[in-house]
């Protein structure tokens, strides 16, 4: 009996267990897995204490921590009231008189719900992305997504938890009303036309191998360096429909390619870039000098952005009314090429 570990030494491993959500990613409960001695049943909810719990990233809204305590087996999981997976929460477990840090930086190991369903991959040339492809016995519509600028880098992560831009496509409820192929490749630092060439031959690729429909491939994204209507504007020929999200005018392609897809540009009243002005003008280009009868247009006003608590710096998130839109989205999914 004296050789049995307790506190510590008791502790195997504690993993977060996150989901991305309109914000970004949370953390609903953590996972604790003890040595097979170790009886946890004195840990309850009074052991965990939790602060600096941010439920909102520009407000006062703080999560008020453990809720339940479930064991199974060798293993103890404490649900909390979500909030989100940053470096400022704080939060320990007093175990056998020890606490136990449960900041980020001290549990290493985490579940993404959603984006652990994607394979993540890299081409060639470098460029890393991830893609979920579901089962099917016929070739599937599939999304591309394009991130914006706080996204980059060649962690194939941060594209898939700063924002719902490419899990909102692969969530379970999603998948129900429109299955898909999800495709969120992520920049290295701008969106290179080397890097949206190689967008390309993933989805040729996909499309030889009989799993992505040829009829039904969509783009939907930011406007990181105009990632999105670039691609949109290159690859007509391919392309079924777009979701074109903000709208940068000084990084202005050439547009001109765009006469009949079917577009849907979206941006809030007040987004902080000021580019709103620059959707309202390219919408009516699209209408009025290229005569493109397929695009559409939403501004978000101010109640409508604040109906989802963006305010402030978030007026810029117009990707949060977009991907919670039914209607736009079933609109993507509507497109079919002839």
């Amino acid at each position: 009996m004296g050789t049995e570990k307790k506190g510590k030494e008791a502790l195997l491993c504690i993993t977060a267990n996150t989901c991305v959500r309109d914000y970004g990613q949370y953390v609903s409960s953590f996972t604790l897995e003890f040595v097979p001695e170790y009886d946890p049943s004195g840990i309850n909810i009074g052991s965990f204490t939790f602060a600096e719990t941010a439920k909102h990233p520009a407000a006062g809204h703080e999560s008020f921590g453990a809720w339940k305590v479930e064991k199974e087996g060798d293993s103890l999981t404490v649900f909390v009231d979500p909030f989100l997976y940053n470096d400022k929460y704080t939060g320990a477990l007093v175990l056998d008189d020890e606490s136990i840090s449960l900041t980020k930086a001290d549990v290493p190991a985490m579940k993404v719900d959603v984006v652990d369903d994607f394979e993540a991959l890299t081409t060639e040339n470098g460029l890393a992305y991830r893609l979920l492809v579901p089962e099917s016995d016929e070739p599937l519509p599939l999304v591309v997504t394009f991130h914006g600028n706080g996204e980059r880098g060649t962690d194939n992560y941060k594209q898939m938890v700063n924002n719902r831009v490419t899990t909102k496509w692969g969530e379970p409820q999603s998948q129900a009303i429109h299955k898909c192929i999800v495709l969120g490749p992520q920049s290295n630092n701008s969106w290179s036309d080397d890097e949206l060439a190689d967008v390309r031959k993933i989805i040729e690729g996909l499309i030889a191998e009989k799993k992505a429909d040829p009829k039904r491939i969509y783009a939907s994204g930011l406007a990181a360096f105009q990632s999105t209507i670039r691609f949109a504007a290159a690859n007509t020929d391919l392309l079924a429909g777009v979701i074109s999200i903000i709208y940068w005018k000084k990084y202005n392609p050439d547009l001109t390619t765009l006469t009949e897809l079917p577009m849907w540009l979206c941006i809030g009243e007040n987004d902080t870039t000021g580019e709103a002005a620059s959707v309202k003008e390219a919408y009516e280009y699209f209408k009025n000098e290229l005569h493109n009868e397929n695009v559409r247009c939403s501004i978000y006003p101010a109640e409508e952005m604040m109906s989802y608590g963006l305010y402030g710096g978030l007026t810029h998130w117009g990707w949060i009314p977009t991907l919670n839109n039914r209607e736009i989205c079933d609109w993507l999914f509507a497109q079919c090429k002839e």
